[in-house]
């Protein structure tokens, strides 16, 4: 599990370099590969939480609202 968060920090912190177009085409692949027989269980569950993080720091609902700090708690 700490592995799939570290990677999953590493795609989100190259994630905000990109602009919102690259960041659903990056998004769109991981999900891909999420769901491909060719990778390991192992590593399709890398991918699903990779995907559930950036869903959880880049859905609008995650951002914060009119000025107000807004901060969530990711266990």
């Amino acid at each position: 599990m700490d592995l799939q968060m570290l990677l999953g920090g590493i795609f989100i912190a190259l994630a905000n370099g990109l602009d919102d177009e690259g960041r659903a085409r990056a998004l769109d692949m991981i999900a891909h590969f999420s769901e491909r027989e060719t990778f390991s269980p192992t590593e399709r569950a890398v991918f699903h939480t990779i995907c559930q993080m950036a869903d959880d720091v880049f859905t609008p609902a995650a951002q914060p609202k009119s000025g107000r700090l807004h901060l969530r708690l990711v266990n």
